[in-house]
């Protein structure tokens, strides 16, 4: 199955323009651009540097984003827990997004039943965000997905991350 078809893709267009309603309302963000290319492959920025979106704001600042968006099944089995790739291929050490995300903020969003909308949102500052999860301020834990991937993913709930991480959230808590 190619990476384009995957569900999680295909969620992640759909909720797309209500991370961009987030991105216009708490940044104010005056330009969204994703990473996407037309050919179908991985963009250099979100390849190499895990940036999925650029954001413009009033004055041309630039900011830069990762973005996950899970579904409303997904937030009710595991309870708005985030996951972080850690190793493409854990038995060759083939570092992950964990490694070399350089985005500025990353955005966690989980679906309403319908999809019209974020049942509950994240925004977190990466930079505290890793130091967090390095200097175990979160608790955690690695595991494998052997259902899309060989990756393992570092997995650790919202709701415990440091409240200094958090740039803002939105939603329904618990």
């Amino acid at each position: 199955m190619k990476f384009l078809d995957l569900e999680t893709v295909k969620l992640s267009e759909r909720l797309s323009p209500f991370a961009d309603k987030v991105y216009k309302e708490r940044f104010g963000a005056r330009k969204i651009k994703r990473m996407k290319r037309k050919d179908g492959k991985v963009h250099i920025l979100d390849g190499k540097f895990s940036i999925d979106v650029i954001l413009t704001l009033n004055g041309g600042v630039i900011i830069t984003g990762q973005e996950k968006f899970r579904s409303f099944e997904a937030y009710e089995r595991y309870g708005g827990e985030a996951t972080i790739e850690f190793y493409q291929n854990p038995k060759k050490k083939e570092k992950g997004e964990f490694f070399h995300l350089a985005s500025q903020f990353y955005l966690w969003g989980f679906s309403n039943f319908e999809e019209t909308g974020f049942l509950r949102y994240f925004c977190l500052d990466v930079l505290k965000l890793m130091l967090a999860i390095s200097s175990d301020r979160i608790s955690y834990r690695v595991y494998e997905n052997h259902i899309h991937s060989k990756a393992s993913f570092i997995a650790f709930r919202l709701e415990d991350v440091p409240a200094d991480c958090i740039l803002f959230e939105g939603g329904k808590r618990g």
